[in-house]
């Protein structure tokens, strides 16, 4: 699979994707925004490093999803 990823402030998306290469095909980013290609039995892997890495930089915050479309 593929994917691309979009930030929020405090986590940056570059550090998380060197954080979880070993469960990646590749990929990489910048602070804000990333790109990644991932083997199918990699995702929930993947998603557990990538949710480790996150709380970590958080430190406890959370983040609300916001729906800025219009429509």
């Amino acid at each position: 699979g593929k994917g691309s990823l979009r930030s929020v402030p405090g986590i940056h998306l570059g550090e998380a994707i060197d954080h979880c290469r070993g469960h990646i095909q590749r990929g990489g980013g910048h602070a804000m925004a990333a790109g990644l290609s991932i083997a199918p039995d990699q995702v929930d892997a993947f998603r557990t490093a990538f949710e480790a890495f996150a709380a970590n930089r958080l430190g406890g915050a959370t983040i609300e999803a916001v729906n800025d479309h219009d429509g």
